[in-house]
């Protein structure tokens, strides 16, 4: 029987939204609570098709959806956090003819104006990472099925995951993964000189040029021209358009670089450059998308310089 998985822990003020979103799905409802001291438990045994259990949090987020996923039949997960606002009907066609779809499936996840692409369906495939659990695995993106996530939640759990993250560096110091999730941690909490000691570690240890080392250095650039450190984050976007040239994101942050130095003819072309190329990205690449990167804030900027140039601000 298909399985809608939710790991909780105190979200009262979440999970009734998350669960009546999902009401229309005609599947079994899982709630892992994982010792939760507040309404969480109670509010989500007023929904039907809803099943509690209760488990202790000695495991790894990983290991415990790896627990109580079913093999042999289609398992997806929501955060307690998250809501489904498009994609009921087509997840049921999923659970109804489940021989006639590939998995596991990739689906968008809006966050504060960004779109992740997060494999949320799969069947027997195994979550890997233990703080910020994911399935290493390829995927087919489903572009119908929309998750919206309550970006004030995911900050909150971001802080809590630092202590986690340490733990996993000591547990595994050879590692290449847990360098990144280091440095997104100090990232999110704004400790600058630790998140470039991580990402820089992480940089030195991986050997392949992939999705997560583009946008570690694309994070690394953006912080780089926030503490004025121009020279070092126009050679970090550049790295990053050399392997991405229809990422918009990189095309605003090397408009944002030469604005910032006051060439505006030039930050003019790249935000140009934003709006142009940034229509032939492919659907199908699986790095965020900063929504408003693609249209809204290169023409907003090129009209900020516009009015800067005739009223002739700068000499």
């Amino acid at each position: 029987m298909t399985t809608i998985q939710i790991l909780t822990k105190n979200n009262e003020k979440t999970i009734a939204k998350t669960l009546e979103s999902i009401e229309k799905i005609q599947c079994e409802k899982t709630i892992i609570d994982l010792n939760s001291s507040d309404k969480t438990c109670e509010i989500c045994s007023k929904y039907k098709d809803v099943k509690i259990f209760n488990h202790a949090e000695n495991e790894s987020r990983a290991a415990i959806r790896n627990k109580f996923s079913k093999e042999k039949e289609i398992n997806i997960y929501l955060n307690p956090w998250e809501n489904l606002i498009q994609g009921d009907c087509f997840l049921n066609k999923i659970i109804e003819n489940k021989e006639d779809f590939n998995l596991p499936v990739s689906v968008y996840v809006l966050e504060n104006q960004t779109i992740s692409k997060e494999i949320r369906i799969w069947k027997d495939q195994k979550f890997t990472n233990p703080v910020y659990e994911s399935i290493n695995s390829d995927s087919e993106l489903e572009p119908r099925i929309i998750i919206y996530s309550d970006f004030s939640q995911v900050k909150d759990e971001r802080k809590n995951n630092l202590e986690k993250v340490n733990k996993w560096l000591k547990e595994k110091p050879l590692s290449i993964e847990p360098y990144y999730y280091a440095a997104c941690c100090h990232l999110s909490l704004r400790n600058y000189e630790k998140f470039f000691y991580y990402s820089n570690q992480y940089f030195s240890k991986e050997m392949k040029i992939e999705d997560s080392y583009l946008m570690l250095k694309y994070y690394n650039a953006q912080v780089k021209l926030y503490l004025n450190k121009v020279k070092e984050a126009a050679e970090s976007v550049m790295f990053c358009l050399s392997y991405k040239p229809f990422m918009a994101e990189f095309w605003c942050l090397l408009g944002d670089i030469y604005y910032k130095q006051k060439k505006l003819n030039k930050s003019i072309c790249f935000y140009e450059n934003a709006i142009i190329i940034g229509e032939k990205r492919k659907n199908q690449d699986f790095l965020p998308i900063e929504i408003n990167k693609y249209q809204k804030y290169p023409k907003e900027m090129i009209e900020t310089i516009r009015k800067i140039k005739k009223e002739s601000y700068y000499v």
